[in-house]
């Protein structure tokens, strides 16, 4: 009788609570903290220890009585919405690799002549930055990414060289209002190949894995009522993996007017991303149980690019510019379970009450990708080369990548 009062007390203060939400992913947060209490006072008793009791209280009392009083809203507290970034941070630190390996294979396309025969040692560095704003269902963050790649690559003849590298990559994304952080490592092996199938013509293709490892933290401040002062502080922490496996095809034609030329190409690169499902660690009454994820992402890409040739005693310097539009197929909206850890294993609560269904945002399928680059070849066969490259018309996402490297002849 006592804990349905304190539920049908709750609905109560709830409905005419002063705290307006501002998200539509913070108004799940608070309803199911609403049908967990309401249902505290019929929740079986086995696996409810003491502590779990006293701790599901106050949560009631805390939070929901009079609105609770967050140290400024449900999402900076909460910050449920964080989840979804763990997919794209994912898909971030795998493309910067990526596009490293495509420089490359741009350089082999900038070779007047390709011989039977041959090595090629590749070394290069990338960071980058993103920016995501907030959404109904999806935290804002800012994220810095950082990089390395190493391989080497082989003339089989005068038509195919193939090669293959790995890489390195960490993401910190840190979400507004000071709401957490997620670090995401990625370590990637490509193998990568070019064919020239006629004068001025070029097909490049790759395919990829990884292994993604996250470290995440929310950091929650829910401040007691004055009928009831306890307080909620502290960080939910969670430690989870992940695998991605991608692959890429592009093709293109390049018109060259003496030490000028011009080209057109096209591009499909697919990749999907496992995400393992985890527990959060802490003791907050705010950890959650998080289900895996499984992200598919198909872009299409089509664009012309720019070049010209500036010779010199030393080498040849080639300045580039290239805009493309991209369109994303595939990466449909999400939908994954949280169950509050608060609530014993084995307890049976009605599983569309007390469970938070995190959807995702739905992609921008059509955006803009602008490139500056320029290689430095040399005439003992080592080229230098700097890119850098511009996500612009995006719905979500303001994202900038620089890569810098060289390329050695070996032997």
């Amino acid at each position: 009788m006592e804990r349905r009062l304190i539920g049908t007390l709750m609905f109560t203060l709830i409905v005419y609570s002063p705290f307006a939400q501002a998200t539509k992913l913070d108004d799940d947060f608070e309803e199911i903290l609403f049908n967990l209490c309401v249902d505290f006072g019929s929740l079986p008793g086995e696996g409810w220890d003491a502590n779990s009791l006293v701790r599901l209280n106050d949560l009631c009392l805390n939070v929901l009585q009079g609105g609770a009083t967050p140290s400024s809203d449900y999402s900076s507290s909460s910050n449920i919405g964080s989840s979804g970034a763990t997919g794209k941070t994912a898909s971030n630190t795998a493309q910067l690799q990526v596009d490293s390996v495509k420089d490359r294979l741009a350089q082999i396309q900038e070779e007047e002549a390709i011989d039977e025969g041959g090595w090629g040692m590749l070394f290069s560095v990338q960071t980058g930055e993103s920016e995501r704003r907030e959404t109904d269902n999806e935290s804002g963050y800012e994220s810095d990414l950082q990089g390395i790649l190493a391989g080497g690559d082989y003339r089989l003849n005068d038509r195919l060289i193939t090669g293959i590298a790995l890489g390195y990559t960490t993401d910190t994304a840190e979400f507004d209002k000071d709401a957490g952080e997620l670090d995401t490592t990625n370590s990637t092996l490509v193998g990568y190949l070019t064919y020239l199938p006629a004068a001025n013509a070029y097909i490049d293709a790759y395919i990829g894995v990884s292994k993604l490892e996250f470290d995440s933290e929310r950091e929650i401040d829910f401040q007691g009522t004055p009928a009831s002062p306890v307080v909620f502080q502290g960080t939910a922490r969670g430690d989870y993996e992940g695998d991605q496996v991608m692959a890429g095809v592009s093709g293109g034609y390049d018109w060259y007017f003496g030490n000028f030329s011009i080209g057109a190409f096209a591009a499909l690169d697919i990749s999907e991303t496992d995400i393992d499902s985890y527990d959060e660690e802490g003791n907050t009454g705010f950890e959650f149980s998080y289900g895996s994820q499984e992200i598919e992402s198909s872009l299409t890409t089509v664009g012309m690019t720019a070049s010209y040739d500036i010779n010199r005693r030393w080498g040849v310097l080639a300045p580039s510019f290239s805009v493309s539009s991209v369109h994303q197929s595939k990466d449909d909206p999400r939908e994954f379970a949280l169950q509050p850890s608060i609530v014993p294993g084995g307890v049976t609560t009605p599983l569309d009450e007390t469970t938070l269904f995190i959807e995702t945002d739905a992609p921008d399928r059509d955006y803009l990708i602008t490139s500056l680059g320029v290689i430095a070849a040399l005439n003992n066969g080592t080229q230098w080369f700097v890119t850098y490259e511009q996500m612009s018309s995006h719905d979500f996402l303001d994202t900038w990548s620089l890569s810098a490297g060289v390329v050695i002849e070996a032997f």
